[in-house]
């Protein structure tokens, strides 16, 4: 997966401007479920392109790697999400976590394909776009839903009023 265009700072007294985000893919419609993980530092006030191979993609339960898990298949991906955590990975702690308000502005998202950027540097490889990639919104339609009970749906739709209603925005941006 490929985020073209990372910006992402935090606004307190103090500004910090270099935080390690996650990349996390599902190939599970289930929610709670292993997601295949990794890491990247994003520098605030900066552009960048940060190309993650399904290479290093770790199967991840709740902070911690899961050993026994099927290997990533690339075939099944059914969601993508960002993170900014508290945890990296195996119980460490995250250095660059700071509680409250956060911002990652994109200019897009991208599959590309592993090609050899030029002969010279052969071990360095440019991201090149795929012809055509779905983003869906899922989960934004379920918040209004009448009769929907919420003690059995995933935290993002639980907690629509306690994030600014983001489910709803993204069914009104879908539309």
């Amino acid at each position: 997966m490929s985020h073209i265009g990372e910006k992402q700072k935090r606004f307190f007294k103090l500004h910090l401007f270099v935080y390690l985000s996650l990349l996390i893919v599902r190939t599970s419609h289930d929610w709670d479920t292993v997601g295949y993980t990794a890491g990247f530092d994003t520098v605030g006030d900066q552009w960048q392109t940060v190309c993650v191979p399904f290479s290093s993609l770790k199967p991840i339960f709740q902070a911690r790697t899961v050993s026994d898990a099927p290997p990533f298949d690339p075939s099944n991906i059914v969601s993508l999400q960002l993170m900014f955590s508290k945890f990296e990975f195996d119980g460490k702690l995250n250095p660059t976590f700071v509680e409250g308000a956060f911002k990652l502005s994109l200019s897009s998202i991208r599959a590309y394909l592993k090609e050899p950027y030029s002969q010279s540097l052969k071990n360095l490889f440019a991201c090149v776009p795929c012809r055509f990639v779905h983003l869906g919104s899922a989960g934004a339609t379920r918040p209004d839903r009448p009769g929907l009970d919420l003690s059995k749906q995933p935290p993002a739709v639980r907690l629509n009023k306690e994030l600014d209603f983001i489910l709803t925005f993204k069914l009104k941006v879908s539309y």
